[in-house]
């Protein structure tokens, strides 16, 4: 019995490879430059999107990455069937209208990649992508979505579909529209269930960055933490909430800045009193700003950081070796 079962599971694997071979050679590259007035449109589907997503998800699950923190403490990764996944996500989207994707069509993809992150680790962002994707790469203690087995694979890609006018699945490769009324593309719908599955598995402490010196205020209503990641979070699950309020070191110095006591950080505390979550407040922490001061080592806010914190030796030439190792480090792991 135990023989027929594993033949039985072989020819399904065997199968539902043939499955994604074939959805993959029979997807037609629609080639529709697309512009709205004098406006360039937003860019196709990123070239060899399939290809990528299963050397992605490949390098992930196997831990070949340098940065495989979380993929070595992720349990379920070994159970990702990488095939499966991208079967998936192209069903999700491929002969679908860009902008008439359900909120639902990627519910599979995400279950079959298994968003994941460890207890106390997960890292929400809002207007500091790139501080949180860098913080994440360097350390394990904190797991941005970009950081996750989705998340990797789908980072800094692009697609969107065509709607079917016969069998064969189609996706546009020159440009994709820009969807009207509010309406989310497939990318963004994407990153839209993404979010909310983030949230939802979020346990014990979880940390909010945020940049102070954001226009308009650091937190808003309209951000995709604010609609779809806060409303996820259990508070069963989630113990504290750390709001880290970090000033863009790149900004002009006279740049208005909000505190933990200002603004729209009243709103967001608010929120979170509302929905139950204990929450602390801090302002430039250090390990936030030297993951800036990497690349922006003439800021001044990174010079008066230099001049002033106890941890670096008074050799100018030193700290400058050691934010350029950084600087090279940072480069190669985000390859």
């Amino acid at each position: 019995m135990a023989h027929l079962s594993s033949r039985i599971s072989i020819l399904l694997n065997g199968a539902l490879d043939i499955a994604v071979v074939l959805l993959v050679m029979n997807i037609q590259h629609v080639d529709c430059h697309m512009t709205q007035g004098n406006i360039m449109l937003p860019p196709g589907t990123t070239k060899y999107l399939a290809e990528i997503f299963s050397g992605r998800c490949s390098d992930y699950t196997d831990c070949t990455l340098p940065h495989s923190f979380q993929c070595k403490t992720n349990p379920q990764r070994s159970l990702v069937n990488c095939t499966a996944a991208l079967y998936e996500f192209l069903q999700a989207f491929a002969d679908v209208d860009p902008c008439e994707v359900p909120d639902d069509a990627y519910d599979k993809i995400l279950t079959e990649a298994m968003i994941h992150s460890e207890p106390d680790e997960t890292l929400f962002w809002s207007g500091t992508m790139e501080i949180a994707i860098n913080i994440a790469t360097v350390t394990s203690r904190y797991t941005s979505i970009e950081r996750t087995l989705a998340g990797y694979i789908l980072n800094g890609l692009t697609w969107c579909g065509q709607a079917a006018h016969g069998v064969t699945p189609t996706y546009q490769t020159s440009s994709c529209p820009r969807c009207i009324n509010g309406k989310p593309d497939a990318s963004y719908q994407f990153w839209r269930s993404a979010s909310r599955h983030f949230a939802a598995q979020a346990r014990g402490d979880v940390s909010l960055l945020l940049d102070s010196t954001r226009k308009n205020g650091a937190f808003r209503n309209t951000s995709t933490f604010a609609m779809e990641e806060l409303p996820n979070i259990d508070p069963m699950k989630v113990d504290h909430v750390y709001i880290h309020l970090v000033q863009n070191v790149s900004a002009p110095i006279n740049t208005t800045r909000e505190t933990c006591d200002t603004g729209s950080i009243k709103v967001l505390r608010s929120l979170l009193e509302t929905k139950g979550l204990n929450y602390t407040c801090t302002e430039d922490d250090l390990e936030f700003m030297m993951i800036q001061c990497v690349e922006y080592q003439d800021a001044i806010p990174c010079q008066s950081l230099f001049s002033s914190a106890t941890i670096f030796t008074s050799s100018t030439s030193v700290v400058s070796m050691t934010l350029l190792s950084l600087s090279h480090l940072i480069t190669f792991l985000s390859r």
